[in-house]
Formats: structure tokens, C-alpha cells, sequence
């Protein structure tokens, strides 16, 4: 979905619509979004560690990147990268020879992600896959509904958390009834403002729509971690039965603070909005 999105911000007249689109919506490409590193470029001017060497119609790229999700079967990854005089946001295919998926290391929680580092090996690609041609507008442009798709995960994980919190205000454990249904109206809250922001977002964004889908985003996660802390209490014992549904939630919700936007790169950006205000 994040993949489309870029996609849907792709410079005009891009063949990558009418070519990559139809295969994302139907699954027989799966998208991978990889602009982590553009955001520490853009924030800090960390240097991006892929490269792009132009060519007669082409691009020749070279580097890795350090964390990308859905590297499985086709797919269709999105990078940030260094040219001699500026920055580029390229879409690479997994057919693209030179692409080399790192082996998938065993994490905490979220394994079925296909999660990993990516190589390339001086993989060309057509000068046409170019999405944008400046990482900085380009973030600018697609940060409303990309966070508010993350906020949108996070809104899922915190409703199921309490819908089964809820289920379980049973004996002693009725004491946690007002903090269930305070959690809620945060919910119901967020799902109204979500749904307001999802409205309009492929429409050209300002900073202040900026600052508020980075505080919903914000708002969200938060949500989401106190929500399942909440149904973890309530649970009792079996909530640490790894194989029960409220462990995975209790380790899905562990990985939001540190989702590409972190919660520290979230939290500055918000200081350097409000300060510009």
C-alpha cells in the first residue's frame, strides 16, 4: 500500500504506473519501501549509502540499504540515492541483476515480514523508474499519508488489544473497566481524525498538515503500546504464553517506537515544525 502511494507521487508521465501498479494491487508484486536512510540524509545529512551513476538513458546503482521489508518473491523496492549534484528516489525491481538480498536475520517479532539488508551491486536500472528527483520535496509530499497509513496500523493493533482487554473485565479484573473504555475514546478519537486525513491524502500537504499527521502518528503509536500493555494486564499469565495472540501483539507493539520514522526522528521533526511556526 506505502508502494502505491509513492507511487501515486511519481513524477509525471512516469511508464512505472502503468507498468508496476496493476502488479501491486493484484500481489503478483509485493512493494518495499526503504527510505529510512532518507529521512536520517534529511534530518542530520547523513549520506546516503547508495549511489547513482548516470548512463545513456540509464542509472547504475551501487551500495546497500540497511533495513527493508517484503523482500520476498518479486518485488519492487523504493531507495533514496546520491548522484554527483543532488539526490534521487529510484524504484528497483528484485529481477534487476546486482540485487542481492542479505541473509534474513532472526528477530524478536515480525519474522513473517521478510525483513532484511539489500546489495547493489552496480544493478542499472531505466532513467524512467526515477520517482523524484529531490529526497527533501519528495518526503515532504508523501509523509501525510504514509504516516497516516502507520497510524492507521497502529489504530488496528490498540482496537483489537481492547476489544479483547474488554472481553476478559471478568472477578478482580473489573478494576481496569474505566481505564478500557478511556483507551476507547482515544480510539474512537484517532479513527475520526484518521479517516479526515485519509480523505485528502494524495492533496498537496503544508506544514501545518504536516505537523498534525506527525502528532496523529504519534498519538497512534502511543495508543497502540498502552493499549496492549492494558490487555496484557487484564490477560494475566497467559498473555506471556508465546504462542498466544497477545504475545505477538505485545512484541508488535514493542517495534513501533522504532518504525522508520523513529519515535526520536518523529519527535524532532515535530520540534523543528513547531519552531517554525
Amino acid at each position: 500500500m506505502v508502494t502505491l502511494v509513492y507511487l501515486a507521487f511519481s513524477e509525471p508521465g512516469s511508464p512505472l504506473r502503468e507498468a508496476v501498479v496493476p502488479e501491486l494491487i493484484s500481489a503478483r508484486r509485493y512493494g518495499s519501501t526503504a527510505l529510512a536512510t532518507a529521512l536520517g540524509h534529511v534530518q542530520t545529512g547523513r549520506p546516503l549509502p547508495v549511489t547513482a551513476q548516470p548512463g545513456h538513458g540509464s542509472l547504475t546503482l551501487s551500495g546497500f540499504i540497511p533495513w527493508a521489508s517484503n523482500l520476498t518473491g518479486r518485488f519492487l523496492v523504493v531507495t533514496p540515492a546520491q548522484t554527483a549534484h543532488g539526490t534521487l528516489v529510484v524504484a528497483v525491481p528484485s529481477e534487476a541483476a546486482g540485487v542481492v538480498i542479505e541473509p534474513y536475520p532472526r528477530l524478536l517479532a515480525l519474522q513473517a515480514t521478510a525483513s532484511s539488508s539489500l546489495r547493489f551491486d552496480s544493478v542499472v536500472v531505466p532513467e524512467t523508474w526515477v520517482l523524484a528527483r529531490d529526497v527533501r520535496a519528495f518526503l515532504e509530499r508523501v509523509q501525510p499519508p504514509f504516516l497516516a497509513l502507520q497510524a492507521s496500523f497502529c489504530w488496528g493493533l490498540a482496537a483489537r488489544a481492547l476489544s479483547e482487554a474488554g472481553a476478559a473485565l471478568r472477578g478482580v479484573n473489573a478494576v481496569f473497566r474505566n481505564d478500557v473504555e478511556s483507551a476507547w475514546q482515544e480510539a474512537e478519537q484517532l479513527a475520526s481524525a484518521l479517516r479526515r486525513v485519509l480523505a485528502t491524502a494524495l492533496q498537496p500537504g503544508d506544514s501545518e498538515r504536516r505537523r498534525r499527521v506527525v502528532e496523529l502518528r504519534l498519538t497512534a503509536m502511543r495508543l497502540a503500546c498502552s493499549a496492549v500493555a492494558l490487555e496484557a494486564k487484564v490477560k494475566g499469565g497467559q498473555a506471556y504464553r508465546a504462542e498466544s495472540a497477545t504475545a505477538r501483539r505485545q512484541r508488535e507493539a514493542a517495534f513501533l517506537p522504532i518504525q522508520s520514522p523513529t519515535e526520536g526522528q518523529l519527535l524532532w521533526e515535530l520540534q523543528q515544525l513547531n519552531s517554525s511556526m
